[in-house]
């Protein structure tokens, strides 16, 4: 199909011409990302990283695209998909690189305690890092801001783009094929979430799927919001570290 076509069935709600124009432009993204890379001083994200938020900014100019302006679509999403990568890169720089350096040392303990089933509690990360527990608090805080990246990876299926945190219990209407493909990635998924905690999984379950803030799961499990939120961004520094080390195994 001619892309002047895909443009048109997409614009008329064609799923298969959206995900047709994803995979067309997706080279965008990465020639972007390429530039960015040799370009910036882009913290502790890597590639994958960038090219998730590249494709969530592809979606975006897609979305508000008018293909009858007479203006190249590569024109108009170049400045779109760099300024979704960027805004990502800038928000994170503001962090002093030893907040930085202790994130990525914060991921790599929770990654050792988790192999060894210990009870992952500040007392014990604290122990292994050789820090405060305030200071392995503030470096969870911190990593919060940045760790919901990969669960932002969009999923191209039939029905259209299904991002991976949505899938947390969901139960969306797929065709065969989609669901097929799905499937593969809940399956996955769920095996890693089996590995958090009952308390962990229910905190996950309440902000993404029931979509209550901190404040209203706090008062349901009479923790403090402080609490939820430290929970909340452990357990899913676990969940994406996890997660990765299961795509790869």
């Amino acid at each position: 199909m001619e892309r002047e076509q895909l443009w048109k069935s997409y614009k008329n709600g064609s799923v298969e011409a959206k995900n047709e124009l994803l995979l067309n432009y997706i080279s965008l993204v990465k020639f972007i990302v390429d530039r960015i890379w040799t370009g910036y001083r882009i913290g502790s994200f890597d590639k994958e990283d960038l090219t998730s938020l590249g494709i969530i900014g592809l979606i975006d100019a897609m979305e508000k695209f008018d293909p009858n302006l007479g203006v190249k679509f590569e024109t108009y999403a170049t400045p779109r998909v760099k300024g979704q990568i960027i805004d990502a890169i800038r928000k994170e720089q503001w962090l002093p690189k030893d907040i930085l350096k202790g994130i990525s040392e914060l991921e790599d303990t929770i990654e050792q305690l988790s192999a060894t089933n210990e009870p992952l509690t500040n007392e014990k990360i604290s122990e292994t890092m050789e820090i405060s527990t305030e200071k392995v608090r503030k470096l969870t805080r911190y990593a919060g801001q940045k760790i919901l990246l990969r669960l932002d990876t969009p999923i191209s299926t039939q029905e259209g783009t299904i991002f991976l945190k949505d899938t947390i219990e969901d139960d969306k209407q797929l065709s065969p094929h989609s669901a097929f493909l799905l499937e593969q990635q809940q399956e996955l998924l769920a095996k890693v979430l089996d590995k958090l905690s009952d308390r962990e999984k229910l905190i996950l379950n309440l902000y993404y799927n029931e979509e209550l803030t901190f404040k209203e799961i706090s008062e349901i499990l009479k923790l403090s919001e402080a609490r939820i939120s430290q929970i909340h961004a452990k357990a899913v520094l676990r969940l994406r570290r996890l997660f990765t080390i299961a795509q790869k195994s």
